[in-house]
């Protein structure tokens, strides 16, 4: 009887261990997909956080940029005869006249530390420098968000060279497109990138 009863209790205390180690194993699952689960809806709260703000800071840059170059013109003479296919500083005047008045604006991509790219605007009614420094800010103000960063941001100007010249019988409007991308630099976890592309014409001019 005795070595009955020591064999049985043997096989309630085996039978005890395994049981534990199953329940353990069911809980460490269940504890996994449930971490998981809050882990992708958090993270998915978050990116879709960044992404509104993103989409709200991209499209007032786009309407401002897109205004002022519907309601000016690009500034042939800042570009010294030579625009690139593709440029990432856009220069704009108010009028064609040579009065004192006219008002330079002016877009820029610009860094400090060669990583994080900002966008800077300049308008005044001198000519923006545009070799002033990205962090002093005289000309330029930053008007992309602090919480963004710039990846991209090409203007293709098209006529390359100024069709209302005395040698252009048939001047073209001029036009730029617009290619703008932003990410957000919050949370690295839910990155979130926004591009917008755009066209707008300058406004036309008499001759």
């Amino acid at each position: 009887m005795y070595k009955t009863y020591k064999k049985n209790r043997r096989f309630v205390a085996g039978f005890t261990v395994i049981e534990l180690t199953l329940s353990l194993g069911i809980m460490a699952v269940i504890f996994i997909l449930t971490a998981g689960i809050y882990t992708n809806i958090i993270t998915t709260r978050i990116k879709g956080k960044n992404y509104s703000a993103l989409n709200d800071n991209a499209q007032y840059i786009m309407q401002d940029i897109t205004k002022n170059i519907k309601n000016n013109l690009i500034n042939y003479d800042l570009y010294e005869g030579n625009i690139s296919s593709t440029t990432s500083t856009l220069i704009l005047k108010t009028s064609d006249s040579t009065t004192s008045t006219i008002e330079h604006i002016a877009y820029r991509r610009c860094t400090i530390d060669s990583q994080t790219y900002f966008l800077q605007k300049c308008s005044q009614a001198s000519v923006c420098d545009l070799s002033e420094s990205c962090n002093l800010e005289n000309n330029f103000t930053t008007i992309s968000s602090a919480d963004v960063k710039v990846d991209r941001l090409d203007f293709h100007i098209m006529p390359s060279i100024n069709p209302y010249t005395a040698n252009q019988h048939s001047p073209s409007q001029p036009k730029v497109a617009i290619v703008l991308a932003l990410s957000s630099v919050q949370n690295k976890l839910a990155t979130s990138t926004i591009i917008l592309e755009n066209l707008a014409s300058q406004k036309w001019v008499d001759r």
